[in-house]
């Protein structure tokens, strides 16, 4: 005997969970959408500001994470081994006991190469056809943001780091 109960029940569950993916899905473009402008002209920001590892100058970049985080009522530390390459490390609403939950993403971009290659300006936030494109877009600066506003709201530790690309890695902070 094919099908039965236990067909009809996973079927029902599916249906269920695909219907809260799409109110999630919804939401979360509602989101997206409310903060467009923010967020395009953070990431103007970004792609403006110098972050190429090698060499690893990332203070620019981190000034302005730094800065849109304090808007957010985010406390932040630049914290460096090397004082050209810092992370920023934020906390919404203080300490709390007990586990944490930590977003962690990077600062640094790599060598865009040949600029004669790029179809459009490297350091200048460019929009077409409904993409934005500039440096560090394809990477982590248009991800990273709205994930760091939810975290900030929902009071959840924000670590931004610099070395990824060139292979060496920041000590933990803890």
């Amino acid at each position: 005997m094919t099908g039965g109960k236990h067909a009809n029940t996973s079927n029902s569950s599916q249906q269920q969970q695909g219907a809260r993916l799409n109110e999630m899905e919804m939401r979360l473009l509602a989101q997206v959408d409310e903060s467009r402008e923010e967020l395009f002209e953070l990431c103007a920001a970004l792609v403006a500001a110098p972050s190429v590892n090698p060499p690893g100058d990332t203070r620019a970049a981190a000034a302005v994470v730094a800065d849109y985080l304090r808007t957010y009522g985010a406390t932040s530390d630049l914290v460096a081994v090397d004082p050209r390459m810092p992370s920023v490390v934020a906390d919404a609403h203080g300490h709390r006991a007990g586990a944490h939950l930590v977003l962690n993403g990077h600062l640094d971009t790599m060598d865009p190469g040949d600029e004669s290659l790029w179809s459009v300006p490297r350091y200048e936030l460019t929009a077409r056809d409904g993409r934005l494109y500039g440096l560090g877009m394809g990477n982590m600066n248009e991800s990273m943001f709205e994930a760091v506003k939810y975290a900030l709201s929902k009071n959840i530790p924000v670590v931004i780091t610099t070395r990824v690309h060139n292979g060496r890695v920041l000590p933990s902070y803890g």
